[in-house]
């Protein structure tokens, strides 16, 4: 009997999968460090294309990727959904070497003072450096208004 197959290898949602699937089980992948290698993992429902497929549906558009809405759990349907790289740049998690606790802020000991950076379309975007903290966080709110 011929293999049958859901002729969808080759588009973008596919492509999605596999990486998701790579980035969590395959210890060689380059990625794998801060997806598999701490703890996050696929859904056993979603070892099978075809059920992905079922619970995600189409990406809205080319611009979309897959985003976990909570980035300390794994890829499941519960947890994910089709997202913009600007959307996605507003749900990372803070930095292992953040000591202020906020996101897009911490202490530069060379200049003794509190960068403020924000991400936005890919884009890593330098907010300046402030004396105090609570300046760092008024500029870090006008930045997120700005480019969010």
């Amino acid at each position: 009997m011929p293999k049958t197959t859901h002729g969808k290898t080759k588009t973008s949602e596919y492509t999605a999968w596999e990486g998701l699937i790579q980035r969590c089980t395959n210890k060689s992948h380059k990625y794998y460090q801060s997806y598999g290698g701490r703890g996050i993992t696929v859904c056993g429902r979603w070892a099978n294309f075809e059920n992905f497929y079922k619970d995600m549906g189409a990406k809205p558009d080319k611009q979309h990727t897959i985003e976990r809405v909570n980035n300390d759990k794994g890829y499941s349907k519960n947890n994910c959904v089709w997202a913009t790289q600007i959307a996605q740049a507003r749900n990372r998690r803070t930095r292992t070497d953040n000591t202020s606790g906020t996101p897009g802020i911490y202490w530069e000991k060379r200049t003794r003072k509190w960068q403020v950076q924000i991400c936005a379309a890919t884009k890593r975007i330098s907010l300046g450096c402030y004396k105090h903290f609570a300046d760092a966080i008024s500029a870090r709110e006008k930045g997120e208004l700005t480019y969010w």
